[in-house]
């Protein structure tokens, strides 16, 4: 246990950067202060866990609280009272974690669909949208007749600057980019279901989250085409989220998915955040654009 005895700061709503450790952080660290507490989940009211920066670029401690918690520091705060501050955790080394990688060979020219699979608690609509949606093409896949091969990819290290990613790009199992003719990423929450609230708290509804789709100018009227039966389904031109900015980056073209969610980072975010029928409309759009950009994959 790690013990202080100081001046803490409350960083107000809104000041609190988005990695917890940038920005106006910077001047809480310069200040002399022992520990920034900031508020976290302002709309669900749970903790929105935020991934950390290197334990290197941090002088002090950054803890986040719920608001209501934030919300008694603060009238402590206001009327000088001594709070401590208990930090309890552990750091474990050595700790193992894998990517996995299934491949379809059947000609010279690939397809790509990748999703991480790692991130913060259970992670059901952040990350097991996006892995249901991957398993239907892998199965759709293989009972295609496809003249093109397929490399289905899922990363962990997620939350760690993308270190499965980046361990994948630079093996030789990833197919070199005049072989790609595209990479399809689907990223969080790529097919979660809204929440609306209710007396008493919040309530699942069969409509599906806001989402996008960055797709390159070249797919841009097939992904238009492809998503147009999906709800909620913005496409627009532009770069790719998450680890597709990394394979971009190296020259791959790609597609990519990603919406919102209520309870991600967050412990709520369970098997409640997707529903079959949001999973088959996007599953199925995902078809429809492959089918569109590679049509040997049909």
């Amino acid at each position: 246990m790690s013990r202080f005895r100081g001046r803490a700061v409350l960083m107000e709503p809104g000041g609190a950067p988005r990695s917890a450790g940038r920005g106006n952080v910077s001047d809480v660290e310069d200040s002399g202060a022992v520990a920034c507490i900031m508020p976290s989940g302002l709309r669900s009211g749970e903790i929105v866990a935020q991934n950390a920066v290197p334990v290197r670029q941090q002088r002090i401690p950054k803890v986040l609280v719920a608001p209501a918690v934030f919300q008694a520091l603060h009238a402590a705060a206001q009327s000088m009272s001594e709070i401590e501050l208990r930090l309890e955790g552990k750091l474990e080394r050595g700790c193992s974690a894998r990517n996995v990688i299934g491949k379809l060979e059947r000609g010279s020219k690939w397809i790509i669909v990748s999703t991480p699979h790692s991130g913060w608690f259970r992670c059901g609509g952040e990350r097991g949208s996006g892995i249901a949606v991957w398993l239907a093409l892998g199965a759709w896949a293989a009972r295609s007749r496809a003249k093109v091969s397929f490399l289905f990819f899922s990363a962990s290290g997620h939350d760690l600057s993308y270190m499965g990613a980046e361990r994948f790009l630079s093996s030789p199992l990833v197919p070199q980019p005049a072989d790609v003719v595209v990479w399809l990423h689907l990223g969080a929450n790529a097919a979660a279901r809204q929440w609306e609230e209710a007396p008493g708290g919040w309530r699942p509804t069969t409509r599906k989250e806001r989402g996008a789709v960055s797709a390159h100018r070249r797919f841009l009227a097939a992904a238009r085409e492809a998503f147009s039966p999906v709800p909620n389904q913005e496409v627009r031109e532009g770069r790719g989220i998450g680890e597709l900015r990394n394979v971009e980056a190296r020259g791959y073209t790609g597609i990519g998915l990603a919406g919102s969610n209520l309870w991600i980072h967050t412990r709520r975010d369970d098997v409640q955040s997707v529903t079959p029928d949001i999973l088959e409309q996007v599953a199925r759009g995902c078809v429809h654009l492959l089918s569109l950009v590679a049509p040997e994959a049909t």
